[in-house]
């Protein structure tokens, strides 16, 4: 089974595509879900990739199922040198550990943070507000 680079031998995984799941840079989830996936854990065969294998494999077997959702703030990219686009992730990939430092070190400042939610919140209320696009009309067309 190959799925973007990630390779499971047949005897490992015998379907033709993994069920749906998340990329694993972070999760978030309640205690009940926590719960659920760890009892659906036990009675599932292991898998070495592990956002399949939790928000995958275990998903579809916790009772009561659970559905995985994206969620933009856990972001599989890179976030630059920007801080406000770090700000705005909740994790992030390829994020070397000097940079972790400087982007730390300008994030404990309170006026660049205010900025970049005011920059953020900004975004969001014009994202709301562009006009909806209405699916065009189907027009009947008399038949001669």
């Amino acid at each position: 089974m190959r799925s973007w680079g990630r390779y499971a031998p047949r005897y490992m995984y015998g379907g033709r595509v993994y069920p749906r799941y998340l990329s694993g840079t972070g999760y978030a989830l309640s205690a009940p879900a926590a719960a659920a996936l760890y009892a659906a854990a036990l009675r599932t065969s292991y898998f070495h990739l592990e956002d399949i294998y939790i928000t995958g494999m275990c998903a579809v077997r916790a009772k009561p199922r659970i559905v995985p959702r994206d969620e933009p703030g856990f972001s599989y990219s890179a976030v630059g040198n920007d801080p406000c686009a770090a700000h705005a992730h909740l994790t992030a990939h390829r994020v070397p550990p000097p940079r972790m430092r400087r982007l730390a070190r300008v994030l404990a400042q309170p006026r660049l943070v205010d900025r970049c939610e005011r920059m953020r919140l900004t975004q969001v209320r014009k994202d709301r507000l562009k006009p909806k696009k209405t699916p065009k009309k189907l027009v009947k067309v008399p038949l001669t």
